[in-house]
């Protein structure tokens, strides 16, 4: 009898809890499901922190993870999700300054300056503007100030202040230069602060003086914001930021802003071939097109639209291909000749370590070595690591930044082939560590 009962109330919370779920807006639904808690303060209520989050900063800085030289589909992802947020934020009388260390404009995004706005690409600094306040203080407890004026002369400012009585002691004068005046930081695509490079080792004081909104959609992300937004089963950032915007302020998107997240989600799954699709990342995208997101231009952009230079480029460096079917090592050297020759630029390297590992499944590690013409003499390093290994470690003797999987750094004093055997020899190793 008891256990019939049981049973029964058991079916009648199943009905009723799936018709609460079906009678919900989804994109609350999405947002509840979004937050990962990582400490009793987010766990009273996470959604609202991230609302007051939003609604007490006036000054935010949004930046995000980025590989110079690359794949596109990471970066594509992070740069148009960015550029969605940071519009509904300006839409939200924000002031934003947008940051990548290092940041190139990938040329395959470049559409997204007419559609996305203000300034597009053209808005994302490569580093924060060195250019700060410098405050002087001065202790006048005691003493009234009875003048205050300053004078330039000779190249240098002289500030004269006169007190009503007395005089102030050099003791009790002190400057200092201001910190940046941001109110939050919101970090998309990072999985852990490393990721940033000098944008953090730069202003560590920045990221430990204001609340750090921490976006991403990667299981290997340390969250370490003050609010970590991170869904796993989420196709890409982009697929977060757009569920963030339609449960915070869904009033502020537009086509344009659309067509930038559409660009995120298309690019991380490579046009919705990725493993992780479900029904539910198809179902925003046609939204997104619903609102105005220009599919058949994202598709173009990204895969139809190659420059003659890229093309020439691949090929010098399917020429100069190695691998190293022992180990699942695949080595590239490319000499500034060969970008002479192409006439090319790093930039047209995007998407070349997604070609590789694509049509060389079974290679685990990428490794490409270029003279970049654009920093001599310094020899640039290109790592890609397939699970269980980590792009970054492998690159640590030379202070390499990026990810777990795509990883940067530069060798001085030596040449392309000396580079190339001294990492060669590194990974190899260390692969069995």
């Amino acid at each position: 009898m008891i256990g019939d009962l049981l049973s029964v109330v058991c079916c009648l919370l199943s009905v009723v809890s799936f018709s609460v779920a079906k009678s919900r807006r989804q994109s609350n639904v999405d947002a509840q499901r979004l937050v990962r808690y990582t400490s009793p303060f987010l766990m009273r209520n996470t959604i609202d922190q991230i609302k007051h989050f939003f609604a007490s900063a006036q000054r935010l800085l949004v930046c995000f993870g980025f590989t110079s030289v690359g794949v596109i589909h990471e970066n594509g992802d992070a740069i148009a999700a960015t550029l969605a947020l940071s519009a509904a934020l300006r839409q939200q009388k924000k002031d934003v300054v947008i940051c990548a260390d290092d940041f190139q404009a990938p040329p395959s995004l470049a559409f997204l300056d007419a559609d996305v706005g203000p300034g597009g690409l053209a808005q994302i600094l490569a580093a924060l503007p060195e250019s700060r306040a410098t405050e002087i203080n001065i202790d006048v407890a005691e003493q009234n100030v009875k003048t205050l004026s300053y004078d330039v002369h000779n190249g240098k400012l002289s500030i004269r202040v006169v007190p009503e009585r007395g005089v102030i002691l050099p003791e009790n004068v002190s400057a200092k230069v201001a910190p940046y005046n941001f109110d939050g930081v919101c970090v998309l695509g990072a999985p852990d602060v490393q990721t940033l490079g000098r944008l953090y080792h730069d202003h560590t004081a920045l990221f430990g003086a204001a609340p750090v909104l921490n976006i991403d959609c990667s299981p290997e992300n340390d969250h370490f914001g003050h609010l970590n937004l991170i869904d796993v089963t989420a196709s890409s950032i982009a697929e977060v930021v757009y569920t963030l915007i339609q449960t915070l302020a869904p009033e502020t998107l537009d086509a344009k802003m659309a067509t930038a997240i559409l660009t995120g989600m298309i690019a991380r799954t490579k046009s919705f071939k990725a493993p992780n699709i479900n029904a539910r990342t198809l179902t925003l995208a046609a939204e997104l097109v619903a609102v105005g997101a220009d599919r058949e231009r994202i598709v173009r952009e990204l895969y139809r639209s190659r420059r003659l230079s890229t093309l020439k480029l691949w090929g010098a460096a399917l020429m100069h291909l190695v691998a190293d079917t022992e180990r699942k090592i695949i080595s590239v050297i490319l000499t500034r000749d060969d970008f002479v020759r192409a006439d090319a630029k790093p930039d047209d390297l995007n998407d070349l370590i997604d070609e590789i590992a694509t049509n060389s499944p079974e290679a685990k590690i990428v490794i490409i070595c270029l003279e970049n013409p654009e920093r001599p003499p310094a020899v640039q390093i290109i790592v890609h690591a397939e699970r269980p290994y980590d792009a970054r470690l492998l690159l640590k003797p030379w202070n390499g930044v990026g990810t777990k999987i795509n990883g940067r750094a530069e060798l001085a004093g030596r040449n392309l082939n000396e580079a190339m055997e001294t990492v060669l020899v590194h990974v190899r190793e260390n692969m069995g560590r």
